[in-house]
């Protein structure tokens, strides 16, 4: 799939609509092989061609940003879904609400990555006896 897409994209002449969803194909390709920096790369290729349509622009956000999240690039993750948002179109309310709960996930994992190390949870129980018990 991504030597069938790379090879689209050495065609001559591609008009800039073509170009951006066979950067996106081929991206998604490296996403489901969990090379997620090479698919973001990608991903910015499709969103810097010209030509894009406003619903390919929000689902290629969509689609970097679930491959930041998958880096821990948190913020950038978010900057991408908050993007879509700015996109002038009619985007389905069920595409929106899919990007809300995206977001709200990746608040969760930075809030979950500000936590103690080693906190136990248990009452009466002291930090001292949380870390003797790791």
């Amino acid at each position: 799939m991504i030597d069938d897409q790379t090879e689209i994209l050495a065609m001559p002449g591609l008009a800039g609509f073509t170009k951006a969803i066979t950067y996106q194909k081929r991206g998604l390709a490296k996403l489901e092989l969990s090379h997620y920096l090479e698919a973001i790369d990608d991903f910015t290729l499709a969103l810097d061609t010209e030509g894009n349509t406003s619903i390919t622009k929000a689902k290629t956000l969509k689609y970097r940003a679930f491959a930041r999240t998958q880096l821990s690039c948190y913020k950038e993750a978010l900057k991408d879904y908050k993007e879509i948002f700015n996109i002038d179109s009619d985007l389905s309310p069920l595409f929106l609400s899919e990007i809300h709960t995206a977001c709200a996930k990746i608040y969760q994992l930075i809030a979950a990555e500000r936590q103690p190390l080693f906190y136990s949870g248990e009452k009466g129980g002291s930090d001292a006896t949380a870390l003797r018990a790791h």
